[in-house]
Order: structure tokens, then C-alpha cells, then sequence
């Protein structure tokens, strides 16, 4: 049992430094894009992808309500 103990526990362990490394490691990619000037063009390139991403997850959730709940809620493409 102490086996299967420390075995979840150095897993737990690697997933949250993994998690750590990537977020330290965005934040490193959005500072050295925002020192030189190119957040803003980065942003708008990652904003079609981010949607997409957010729709599927959106349809993963709600299966197979998902296409037709999704179309009937309003979208920010209708605002003024």
C-alpha cells in the first residue's frame, strides 16, 4: 500500500511541475513578445484558434445538444 501511495504522489507531483514549467513558460513568451512589440499581432493570430478550441470543448460538454445549443445562443459576431 505505501508503494501505490508513493507512486500516486510522484505522479501528482510530475503532472504539477509539468503544469508550473508551461506557465512559466507562457509567461516568458508573452513578455519577450510584449518587449518587443508584437502581443497585439500574436493575439489577434491566437484568437481564431482559441475560439475554435473553446466551440469544441463547448460541444465536447454538451454532446450531442451541442451544435444546435450552440446555435441558438447568441455569439459576439451579432453585437454592435
Amino acid at each position: 500500500m505505501e508503494t501505490l501511495s508513493t507512486l500516486l504522489l510522484v505522479r501528482f507531483g510530475l503532472v504539477v511541475a509539468a503544469i508550473v514549467v508551461a506557465a512559466l513558460v507562457l509567461f516568458v513568451v508573452v513578455l519577450v513578445l510584449r518587449r518587443r512589440g508584437r502581443l497585439d499581432a500574436a493575439r489577434e493570430q491566437a484568437a481564431p484558434v482559441a475560439r475554435a478550441v473553446a466551440r469544441a470543448a463547448v460541444d465536447h460538454l454538451l454532446g450531442a445538444r451541442g451544435t444546435a445549443a450552440r446555435d441558438e445562443r447568441p455569439t459576439d459576431r451579432h453585437r454592435p
